[in-house]
């Protein structure tokens, strides 16, 4: 039996193939399109847009039937199998209370999104088993992936995750500058515009 250590995913070369063969992503903490500018959204926006299935998995809007068109579940628990990763918009702190749900769906990957550090979650989910990603945008990893191709989202979307953060760009824990997302050029005068990967500025998609 390996080291559990060696499911925790930390290097880009091993992240991009988890990407490509994760296609149904429960999205813990998920929000609505009321809050369409905020990462909980338009990240699962995005990957919804790009093919994947996405399975919303709400912690708060009780009157949620739907989100992006797709049936909303109050729990992991209750998502129907298989379910290849578990997307996690929630603060480090309040991860703690959601890791037997995350277990009880068996997924391939539990991704913590950017900003997002949770060492002993991160144990306990890898110990079972588990390859899990933490602090990094599934947005960007996708879109840097050899599988990542421009695709369509809102504007106001694209604006959000663009915003340039003040001084220099975030670093990776080896050291490089991460990528992120710029807006490409318009074309025509529909409300859609292409993003693709640069290494020009960090993406604002925390959770916050």
């Amino acid at each position: 039996m390996g080291d559990w250590r060696d499911n925790l995913v930390t290097e880009r070369d091993a992240i991009a193939p988890l990407v490509r063969a994760c296609r149904r992503i429960a999205v813990l903490g998920i929000k609505t399109e009321a809050q369409r500018g905020q990462p909980a959204f338009y990240v699962p926006e995005y990957m919804a847009r790009a093919g994947y299935d996405i399975v919303p998995v709400p912690v708060y809007y009780p009157e949620a039937k739907e989100i992006l068109g797709r049936p909303v579940f109050r729990t992991l628990r209750d998502v129907p199998a298989p379910v290849d990763m578990v997307n996690v918009f929630r603060r480090s702190k309040d991860i703690p209370p959601h890791v037997p749900d995350i277990l009880a769906v068996k997924p391939r990957v539990a991704w913590f999104q950017l900003g997002i550090v949770n060492d002993e979650a991160a144990e306990t989910l890898a110990r079972a088993g588990v390859q899990v990603v933490q602090d990094r945008c599934l947005l960007v990893e996708h879109a840097v992936s050899p599988a990542g191709q421009p695709i369509t989202i809102s504007p106001r979307s694209v604006a959000s995750a663009t915003r340039r953060s003040p001084g220099a760009p975030r670093t990776t824990r080896s050291g490089t500058s991460a990528p992120s997302v710029q807006r490409a050029s318009r074309s025509g005068s529909g409300p859609a515009t292409s993003i693709q990967a640069t290494p020009l500025a960090p993406l604002a998609c925390r959770t916050g």
